[in-house]
């Protein structure tokens, strides 16, 4: 009867093979805790920068920095809690499964401070500043809030893994202008605050 039972179980996943393609491969052999529709794709949201974990991974918290498979990494700006899920929201532009992997995939930076934990409203652009990056010195400036995070000497970590040693500071009301050794940053090129490290 074991030969019967097996024959039983497996028609109705051809049948879904069937009908479904390749992909139903993945439906009856993933965790199910990684939904598939028409806003995620294996737990990546589609029409936003981010993804989901279960809501007691209380390491993916705002400022904390999450590196993808493909070796990149992202900040985490904010998180909403929904039930059993956590969705997770990160800096820049929506995730590619196929590029950044999948949430399962994902590991917290230990020991990684980001630049700017405030949202990314912080962020001036006009004659003086690229998105908060300074046009004409090599630096850039975050909250006041941050100025112990930020003593000369310590190092910047930039989007592109290139590294700079803080060579002063200048605290103006509100805002901390942080001055790095080398030339002046390109936002193309470093990122912009929130998407740096410190070390």
């Amino acid at each position: 009867m074991q030969g019967k039972r097996g024959g039983r179980w497996l028609w109705p996943v051809v049948v879904a093979v069937a009908l479904l393609g390749a992909g139903a491969w993945w439906i009856f052999g993933s965790d199910s805790f990684y939904v598939t529709d028409g806003q995620w794709d294996r737990g990546v949201a589609r029409n936003w920068a981010g993804y989901y974990v279960h809501a007691d991974a209380r390491e993916h918290a705002p400022g904390a920095v999450v590196k993808l498979r493909n070796g990149e990494t992202r900040r985490i700006v904010r998180t909403e809690t929904n039930g059993p899920y956590l969705n997770v929201f990160v800096a820049g532009t929506r995730l590619d499964p196929k590029v950044h992997g999948l949430p399962e995939d994902y590991k917290i930076e230990k020991g990684a401070v980001t630049a700017n934990v405030e949202d990314d409203s912080f962020i001036v652009t006009d004659a003086n500043w690229n998105r908060s990056v300074a046009r004409r010195w090599p630096g850039f400036f975050v909250s006041a809030a941050r100025k112990a995070d930020y003593p000369p000497g310590r190092t910047v970590l930039f989007k592109n893994g290139e590294s700079r040693r803080i060579s002063a500071v200048e605290q103006q009301g509100p805002y901390l202008n942080v001055f790095v050794e080398g030339g002046p940053l390109d936002p193309a090129v470093h990122g912009i605050p929130p998407e740096y490290q410190l070390r």
